[in-house]
C-alpha cells in the first residue's frame, strides 16, 4: 500500500498506544514518515510498549522519517512534565530517504523514559544540509532527568549530508541531568560527503551536556548540566566520506555546561576512512563559545578503550582544518574551558595513516583554556604510518595556561 501526501497532512503515521506494528507500507512527500508519541491531551505516567516498524519505504520526506517523541510533536508545551514511558520500540529493516533526519528518538519532558529498543537494519539517506542525524538518541527541550537505556543500533546504512551519522545525546538543546546508559552501535555503515559552504561531516558521536549555545539564552537562562552518557560500545562499524572526525567523545562543549560525563565507552575494530583532512578518533571536554561566555566547568571522560581500530585520513582540508588532525586526539579542554578531565584512556593495538600526529595529548588549546588536564593514558601496540610523529604530549596550545598532559600517572 502506497499513502501519499494531499492537502495539509503533515504526518503519514501516528503511533500512540501499545503494541502497534506497521509493516511494507510506502509513506510518499510528508513531512514526518512515522510518529511515535503520546496521545492528545498528553497524559502523564503511561507506558507504552511493544511498538514496530518494519520493511517500511519512505520516499521524498521532507523532514524526518521515524521519530519517537515524548511531547506528542509540541502538544505538550514548555516545560513539559509528562513522565512517561516507551519499552521495547523497534525500528527494522526500514528504507527512508529524508531532508533532515532519519529515525530519531528524542524525550523532552522531564522524567520521560525509554527503555529498550531496537534500531537495526535500516537503510537511511539524508538529503538535506547538514542539520540533523541519520540515526540519534537525544533528551533535549527543556526536560529534567529524563532516561534512555539499553539500546542497540546495528547494521544499518547511512549516507548522505546529515551533520551526524549515529549520535548518542543526553543534555542537548536546554536539557539538564539527563541519562543515556547501556547503548550499543554495532556493524554500521556510514558514508557521508559534505555538499555545500557548511559543516559536515561527524561518524559516530557519543556526547553529555553538548550543544550550541543559542538555546540557554531562554528565557529563562538555562545551562546544559549534570547529564551522563556511560556504557556504551561502539564496534565494527565503516565510517567513511569528507570527515571532521570518524568518532566522537564529547562532554560539555559548546553551550557551558558544567558536570556532565562520558564514562565506560568501548571504541572497537571500527574502520575510520576520511578523503579529506580530519580526525579519526577525538575526545573533548569543556570547550566552546557559550552564551555569555559561561565557563564550562567540572566535565569529565573516563574509562575509554580505544582498541584494534584501522584509521586513514587524508591530506587536504575541506570546511577547515580540525583542531587536531590525525589519528587520535584528546583534549582536556578549549576556550572557556576550566578544570575540566579526561582520565583512564587505554590506546591499544589501532592501526593509523596520516600525515599529521598519530595519537595527540593536549592539555588545553585557545587563551581562555585554564585547569584542564589529561591524565592515565597508556599506549601499546598501536602502529602509525605516514608521519614522524607518532605520539605527542602537549599542556598548552594556542595560548592555553596552565593545563596538564601527561602519559600514564594511573
Amino acid at each position: 500500500m502506497t499513502l501519499r501526501r494531499a492537502g495539509a497532512s503533515r504526518i503519514a503515521l501516528t503511533l500512540a498506544s501499545s503494541a502497534n506494528t506497521l509493516r511494507s507500507l510506502e509513506l510518499v512527500s510528508f513531512d514526518f514518515g512515522v510518529f511515535i508519541m503520546p496521545p492528545h491531551p498528553v497524559p502523564s505516567g503511561q507506558t507504552y510498549v511493544g511498538n514496530t516498524v518494519d520493511g517500511l519505504v519512505m520516499r521524498d520526506i521532507r523532514v524526518q522519517g521515524v521519530v519517537l517523541d515524548s511531547t506528542g510533536a509540541g502538544i505538550c508545551v514548555e516545560p513539559c512534565r509528562a513522565e512517561n514511558t516507551w519499552v521495547d520500540t523497534t525500528v527494522t529493516g526500514n528504507v527512508i530517504e529524508a531532508r533532515l533526519a532519519g529515525i530519531m528518538f528524542g524525550l523532552g519532558s522531564s522524567r520521560a523514559r525509554i527503555e529498550g529498543a531496537t534500531v537495526a537494519g535500516n537503510t537511511i539517506r539524508v538529503t538535506g544540509t547538514a542539520n540533523g542525524p541519520g540515526i540519534g538518541l537525544t533528551t533535549g527541550l527543556d526536560s529534567m532527568g529524563a532516561r534512555i537505556a539499553d539500546v542497540l543500533v546495528a547494521r544499518n546504512s547511512i549516507e548522505g549530508s546529515p551533520d551526524i551519522g549515529i549520535m548518542v545525546a543526553p543534555g542537548t538543546t536546554r536539557a539538564q541531568a539527563s541519562v543515556l546508559e547501556r547503548v550499543r552501535v554495532l556493524d554500521n555503515r556510514v558514508h557521508l560527503v559534505r555538499r555545500g559552504p557548511y559543516f559536515c561531516c561527524q561518524g559516530v558521536v557519543v556526547q553529555a551536556g553538548s550543544d550550541a549555545p543559542g538555546p540557554a539564552k531562554g528565557p529563562p537562562l538555562r545551562y546544559l548540566d549534570d547529564s551522563r552518557a556511560r556504557d556504551v560500545l561502539v564496534r565494527g562499524n565503516a565510517i567513511s566520506g569528507t570527515l571532521q572526525w570518524g568518532i566522537q567523545l564529547i562532554a560539555g562543549f559548546g553551550g557551558g555546561g558544567r558536570r556532565n560525563r562520558v564514562e565506560q565507552v568501548r571504541v572497537e575494530r571500527n574502520v575510520v576512512r576520511s578523503s579529506t583532512l580530519g580526525t579519526g578518533v577525538y575526545l573533548v571536554t569543556g570547550a566552546g563559545t557559550p552564551y555569555k561566555n559561561r565557563l564550562a566547568t567540572g566535565n569529565r571522560i573516563a574509562r575509554v578503550t580505544i582498541d584494534a581500530n584501522r584509521i586513514a585520513i587524508g591530506r587536504s582540508p575541506v570546511g577547515g582544518t580540525p583542531a587536531i588532525p590525525g589519528g587520535i586526539a584528546l583534549q582536556g579542554g578549549g576556550d572557556h574551558g576550566r578544570g575540566n578531565a579526561i582520565a583512564d584512556v587505554r590506546i591499544r593495538g589501532n592501526r593509523i595513516a596520516t600525515s599529521h600526529v598519530g595519537v595527540a595529548i593536549v592539555g588545553g588549546i585557545g587563551p581562555t583554556a585554564r585547569g584542564n588536564s589529561v591524565s592515565c593514558v597508556r599506549i601499546s601496540g598501536t602502529r602509525v604510518i605516514g608521519t614522524r610523529t607518532e605520539v605527542s604530549v602537549v599542556a598548552n596550545q594556542r595560548g592555553a595556561r596552565g593545563n596538564r598532559a601527561t602519559l600514564g600517572g594511573c
